[in-house]
C-alpha cells in the first residue's frame, strides 16, 4: 500500500511531516493524509511529484541519500532525477496501474481534494456514505459514470469546502474557468464534468457543425412530409389508454401532436430523460412535421431538455431543433440537477391530453406509456410538471434580426458568423440574410463555442 511505503521511507530517513513538507512545497497536513490513506494521489500527479521532491530534498540536506537509496534499491550515484524516479516507482510498485482516462480522473480528484483541504473522511461525513467507494475513486480501482449521484454528492461537498475555505479562485484556476462561473446552481455540475473529463475536440467539432448549419442551411421553412400523409383520422381518434415500447410511444406521440396541432393557442409542456432510441430517423421527420404543424397553428412549447450528457451530444441535438426555434414559439430550459440513474421518465402535456411513461433505466423497449384525456388527470400531471420548473434555467434564446450587444463581450468573426462571448453566455450571430442570433446559456455549451472561436475565429474590436 502507498501509505505504508510513505511511512516506511520517512521513518527510515528520520524525517517528520513538517521537515519533509518544507522541501516538498506542500502542507505537512497533506503528507499526513498520504500516510493515513485518506489521500492516494495518482502516480503522475503534482502531489506525488512534490512528495518525491520533499523526501529526496530532506535526504540530500540531512546526508541520508545512501539510506534512502538502500530502502528503494537505487544507486546513490544515479543522480537527483533518477533517484526521484526510482523513489516514485518504489512507492507505487503495488498501486493499481491505471489507464489514461482513469488516471486522469484520479489525478484530478486527488488534486482538487487537496486544494480545498478535504480528505476522504471529511467528504464521506458530509455525503453520509462509507469510505470504501471514495477511496476506490482516489486510488483508481474504480471510476464513476457521468450519471453517478454519488459523484454529484462528492462534487457538492468539494464545492462546499471550497466556499468555506475561501479557495474558489484556486478551484476555478484549476478547472480553467472564471471564478464567477462557479455558482451555487452550476458549480457541482462543472466540477463533475471536469473530473470525468470531456472530449474537447468533439465538443469543438460539434460547435463547428452547429455553426455551419446556421450559415449554410438554416431556414424557417423545412421540406417535411405532410402530416396528413401519416396521421390518419383513426390515429387522432384512438381511445387507447396504454402504449407499449418504442413503436407504442411513437404512435402515442403522433396522436398527441396531431390533436395538439388542431387546437390553436394550445400549450405543450415536454420533458423526458429516457434514451432517444424512439426518435429514429424516419420517425424524426414525422415528429418534426407534427411539431412544425403545431407551431404554425399558434401552439407554444415549453421544453425542459435533458442536458445530463456530453456537450457534443447536446450541440448535435440542438441542430435538429434550430429551424423550430426560429419560430420564436419554443421556450427551452434545463434543470440544474441531474436525472436519476435508476429510472427514466417521460411527461408530455397539452391542454386536454398527456402521455406518461415510467420505467427502469434500460427497459424503455418494454415501457408502458399511459395516454390520458381526462381533464382532472391532466391537471394533476400538469401540477407535477410545474414542480420541475422550480429549478430551471434558460438553455437557449433565439432572436430575429440584428443582435445589439448591451454589455462587454469578447468578439470573434468566422466567415459569416460573429460570436460574442461573456462569462454567462455565448451569442452566435448570423451576419447574412435572414439575420438572426442564438444565445446559448449553459456553461458546457459556452465552453464548446469558446473553444471553436479560439481555434477558428479572428478576434475583433467590435463590442
Amino acid at each position: 500500500m502507498l501509505k505504508d511505503r510513505v511511512k516506511t521511507v520517512i521513518r527510515s530517513i528520520g524525517g517528520t511531516y513538517v521537515k519533509i513538507s518544507e522541501h516538498a512545497g506542500m502542507a505537512a497536513a497533506n503528507i499526513g493524509k498520504l500516510t493515513n490513506g485518506s489521500r492516494i494521489p495518482a502516480r503522475k500527479s503534482s502531489t506525488a511529484y512534490k512528495l518525491a521532491a520533499g523526501i529526496y530534498g530532506f535526504s540530500d540536506a540531512e546526508g541520508k541519500l545512501e539510506t534512502l537509496c538502500g530502502v528503494i534499491g537505487c544507486d546513490p550515484a544515479a543522480g537527483k532525477k533518477r533517484i526521484r524516479k526510482a523513489l516514485l516507482d518504489w512507492l507505487y510498485e503495488d498501486v493499481v496501474v491505471l489507464d489514461d482516462h482513469t488516471e486522469g480522473f484520479t489525478q484530478r480528484l486527488n488534486d482538487i481534494m487537496s486544494v480545498v483541504g478535504a480528505g476522504i473522511p471529511e467528504i464521506c461525513a458530509e455525503t453520509g456514505s462509507g469510505h470504501a467507494l471514495l477511496a476506490a475513486y482516489c486510488d483508481g480501482s474504480k471510476i464513476p459514470t457521468r450519471r453517478s449521484k454519488y459523484l454529484m454528492g462528492v462534487c457538492e461537498s468539494i464545492y462546499a469546502h471550497a466556499k468555506a475555505g475561501l479557495v474558489i479562485e484556486q478551484v476555478a484556476e484549476m478547472i480553467d474557468i472564471p471564478p464567477s462561473a462557479l455558482t451555487d446552481g452550476n458549480a457541482a455540475l462543472i466540477i463533475r464534468e471536469w473530473l470525468i473529463g470531456r472530449n474537447e475536440n468533439a465538443d469543438a467539432k460539434a460547435a463547428a457543425s452547429l455553426i455551419k448549419q446556421m450559415v449554410d442551411h438554416i431556414s424557417p421553412s423545412l421540406v417535411l412530409p405532410d402530416p396528413s400523409e401519416f396521421v390518419p383520422e383513426d390515429a387522432i381518434n384512438e381511445d387507447e389508454e396504454l402504449y407499449t415500447g418504442i413503436s407504442g410511444l411513437q404512435r402515442a406521440v403522433i396522436r398527441f401532436l396531431g390533436n395538439a396541432a388542431r387546437t390553436p393557442g394550445n400549450e405543450l409542456l415536454l420533458y423526458s430523460d429516457q434514451s432517444m432510441e424512439w426518435m429514429q430517423e424516419r420517425f424524426t421527420l414525422k415528429w418534426k412535421a407534427l411539431m412544425l404543424a403545431c407551431l404554425k397553428s399558434g401552439v407554444r412549447i415549453k421544453m425542459i431538455h435533458n442536458i445530463d450528457r456530453e456537450p457534443s451530444e447536446m450541440l448535435f441535438a440542438l441542430q435538429s431543433w434550430l429551424p423550430l426555434y426560429m419560430t420564436g414559439q419554443i421556450e427551452p430550459f434545463y434543470r440544474t440537477d441531474i436525472s436519476g440513474s435508476r429510472f427514466r421518465h417521460t411527461v408530455f402535456i397539452s391542454g386536454t391530453d398527456c402521455i406518461e411513461g415510467f420505467c427502469a433505466a434500460g427497459s424503455e423497449r418494454n415501457c408502458v406509456y399511459h395516454y390520458t384525456s381526462g381533464r382532472e388527470r391532466v391537471a394533476e400531471v400538469r401540477r407535477s410538471y410545474e414542480k420541475l420548473t422550480t429549478d430551471i434555467k434558460p438553455l437557449l434564446r433565439f432572436q430575429h434580426g440584428d443582435f445589439m450587444p448591451r454589455k462587454q463581450y469578447r468578439v470573434s468573426d468566422c466567415d459569416n458568423i460573429r460570436i460574442y462571448i461573456s462569462l454567462n453566455e455565448a451569442v452566435i450571430v448570423k451576419l447574412t440574410e435572414p439575420r438572426c442570433s442564438f444565445t446559448l446559456k449553459h456553461p458546457y455549451l459556452i465552453r464548446a463555442v469558446t473553444m471553436f472561436a479560439n481555434e477558428m475565429g479572428v478576434e475583433t474590436n467590435c463590442k
